[in-house]
């Protein structure tokens, strides 16, 4: 890999957040908790010089890469331009009209499988559940301190909005973990594979998603302060404490005991 980005003339940089999966160990992990069939379409975001690629255009029907840097491109083409069923795609997630480019294609993305700076991989994840694509699972490299909040249970120190939010899109596991030396430049901490099998049918049914995204978020923004006063100043007193009443939940709670379905119905009873 030094070889490649040194013929290349190519330095990473840090402002990106680039940090290339590169130890064959490690990228087996993040392909196995990815799990791709040959049926699947991969949604792959950040390919960086084609590591992960390389496995993912073996095994899947069609794969999606899309990249910001547009200095890896070349590099991207040159090793991976034999392959007709790679897509790829210079730009930034988070903006690329990707159901212009699905429409295109005739296919939509089934996996999405993902190593990118851990700062923005919960956006990341955020934009992608919001365009109700056809996914069943997700396969990403984070913090590992991030992804044991994406899991914690009710009542955990870490439990907070993104451990929510997550039972809702989907059922969180650690798949395993990363040593910094897995990665080329290493970072200063430890990271991990985590997989999402997303829901296919919501484990609640929400009167409005929007206002339990705002009750989830506004809960947690003030740990110390109880379920109450926390969304106080967001809905009113008369209201917050008919919606308590009609979920039947002890206002006087601190936000973190209380479990989804818990705060699904208080949403619901706030949107009635």
């Amino acid at each position: 890999m030094h070889e490649l980005l040194a013929a290349h003339q190519l330095r990473l940089k840090q402002s990106l957040g680039q940090n290339f999966l590169f130890e064959r160990n490690a990228v087996g992990k993040l392909m196995r908790a990815a799990d791709v069939t040959p049926d699947d379409v991969v949604l792959e975001i950040g390919p960086g010089i084609g590591h992960l690629t390389y496995q993912l255009v073996q095994q899947a029907r069609h794969v999606i890469a899309v990249e910001l840097d547009q200095r890896f491109l070349p590099i991207l083409q040159g090793l991976l331009g034999g392959f007709a069923n790679l897509t790829l795609i210079h730009g930034d997630i988070l903006r690329v009209p990707l159901q212009e480019c699905y429409r295109t294609l005739g296919m939509q993305p089934t996996v999405v499988v993902a190593n990118v700076p851990y700062y923005i991989s919960t956006p990341i994840l955020t934009h992608l559940v919001a365009q109700h694509l056809p996914l069943r699972r997700v396969a990403m490299t984070l913090q590992h301190e991030v992804a044991a909040r994406y899991i914690a249970e009710p009542g955990s120190k870490v439990y907070g909005s993104i451990s929510v939010v997550m039972r809702y899109w989907g059922h969180a596991t650690i798949a395993s973990r990363l040593a910094p030396t897995c990665f080329f430049p290493q970072p200063k901490i430890a990271s991990a594979v985590l997989r999402v099998d997303l829901h296919q049918t919501p484990p609640v049914i929400l009167r409005n998603e929007p206002l339990f995204y705002q009750l989830v978020r506004g809960a947690f923004m003030q740990r110390r302060k109880i379920l109450r006063n926390a969304v106080l100043a967001m809905y009113g007193g008369p209201a917050i404490d008919a919606a308590l009443a009609a979920a039947g939940i002890d206002g006087q709670r601190r936000p973190e005991t209380l479990a989804l379905e818990e705060f699904a119905r208080l949403a619901n009873a706030l949107a009635g």
